[in-house]
């Protein structure tokens, strides 16, 4: 698997290589005989501004996307002209996003609360051998010293981080507010001690950066943690008076659900996460209330086919959100089609197309509980009455009742919401290949299976 995708100034970088770990299908074929469609990559960023006349390029993970460029020839570039709803570019490990914390490595960062301490940023030399390290430094005060964080996660189970002794040599790290969670840490003696049988603690020394440690802290039972808590320490005490002085090197914390830490991600905003030797996977992320993006009219009027290829992640299931909908409504509209995630409040997700009469294919009720990340192929054939929902490269349902007549029409393509307006997509959008055509098994099994590693997703 490649490990290089690049930093976010793409100027003079080549996408194939790029997109090496795309695999050898091209979508641009898919268009090779003048098909009309669209083909959006949210991994290019030559494809992207901050603006909708495509003269500012994004430049940062976190930037709000105005414009995407379509690559399919056909030049159905999708805008959105309010600032305040257009989505936000962003990236995670091919691994999924588990850190649930932000600003990993800025612990002078204002979204990490401090009492009783200050934070010295980029002092030494972190175990990733960059400069990134900071240190926390006790106030000259009898008090607590230590910083938290507090994400908006129900579930977090470990904690972990990376520290290294400078004048004090004991750290604390709790995962709840009321203290009685947590794992006391020599870095001399490397011992970790919990509080009490709520906990359990290890801490190892780091190869190849001498003087540095992991330490990791589950919770066992009782409450669930509610954020992650890391003190300085002074013998048996955790409070003390300080010198104003003293302190310890830090960098890396994590918080995750799960039984145990795994490999570290270093999450700067929810926009931008990276985890060493992975790759990432990048994607337009629609924030469920406004968000959208609009092509102008498509004309599909040449033909009664349609193929939509989505790679997505859903973040909810508490109404309905549509991912991509040709038409300001396909319930009304001839020669439209609409891919909606969930449906309704079905935990699941529908393909509805046709001509003079829509019909809906659905995967099962509660399949999908939200997040879930899939591949979500809709085919449909008006005239010859059949629309298919596949999911993952797995056809889940087909439906071969009457469509009506006529072709598909000449409509607006929405993505992220129903006209720009209503029923909101909460979630990650990561490619999106739409082709008024239908398919051979290689185009099928080529579109699904390039769309599934632009996702993440194995098929």
């Amino acid at each position: 698997m490649s490990t290089f995708w690049g930093t976010p100034d793409q100027s003079t970088t080549s996408w194939a290589v790029i997109n090496r770990n795309r695999g050898t299908f091209n979508p641009l074929s898919l268009f090779a005989n003048s098909e009309e469609g669209v083909w959006f990559d949210p991994s290019d960023f030559t494809t992207m501004f901050t603006d909708t006349g495509g003269t500012t390029a994004v430049t940062t993970f976190g930037d709000l996307v105005a414009r995407i460029d379509d690559k399919s020839g056909n030049g159905n570039n999708a805008t959105q002209a309010t600032s305040g709803f257009r989505p936000t570019l962003a990236r995670h490990p091919v691994t999924g996003a588990r850190n649930l914390l932000t600003f990993t490595e800025e612990f002078d960062n204002a979204a990490w609360i401090k009492v009783g301490l200050t934070v010295s940023a980029n002092v030494t030399v972190a175990p990733d051998g960059t400069n990134t390290a900071d240190k926390l430094i006790e106030s000259a005060l009898t008090e607590f010293h230590f910083l938290s964080m507090t994400p908006s996660f129900t579930t977090k189970d470990t904690a972990s981080f990376f520290v290294k002794a400078a004048e004090r040599d004991e750290v604390s790290v709790f995962l709840s507010d009321s203290g009685n969670q947590g794992v006391n840490f020599n870095l001399t003696n490397v011992t970790a001690i919990p509080t009490d049988a709520q906990t359990s603690g290890s801490i190892e020394a780091v190869s190849g950066a001498p003087g540095w440690f992991k330490c990791a802290v589950t919770k066992i039972n009782g409450v669930a943690a509610v954020g992650f808590r890391i003190g300085i320490r002074n013998g048996a005490l955790t409070s003390y008076l300080g010198d104003g002085t003293s302190g310890v090197f830090m960098w890396g914390a994590q918080l995750e659900t799960g039984s145990s830490a795994t490999a570290y991600q270093k999450v700067t905003t929810k926009f931008d996460i990276t985890e060493t030797g992975e790759d990432d996977r990048w994607y337009l992320s629609f924030d469920g209330s406004n968000d959208a993006l609009a092509t102008a009219a498509i004309d599909f009027t040449g033909t009664d086919k349609m193929s939509v290829f989505a790679g997505v992640r859903k973040l909810s299931n508490s109404a309905t959100g549509t991912i991509t909908e040709l038409s300001a409504d396909a319930g009304t509209n001839a020669g439209s089609f609409q891919m909606t995630g969930p449906a309704a409040t079905n935990d699941n997700y529908r393909f509805r197309a046709g001509g003079t009469t829509r019909v809906i294919a659905d995967t099962p009720t509660n399949s999908s509980p939200q997040p879930t990340t899939n591949i979500i192929s809709g085919l449909d054939d008006i005239s010859g009455d059949e629309v298919i929902i596949r999911t993952d490269g797995t056809q889940i349902a087909e439906v071969t009742s009457d469509q009506g007549t006529g072709n598909f029409g000449n409509h607006v393509l929405y993505i992220g919401s129903r006209a720009g307006t209503s029923l909101p997509f909460n979630g990650n959008i990561y490619s999106l290949i739409i082709r008024g055509a239908s398919n051979t098994d290689s185009e099928l099994n080529g579109a699904e299976a390039h769309t599934a590693r632009a996702t993440g997703v194995n098929i």
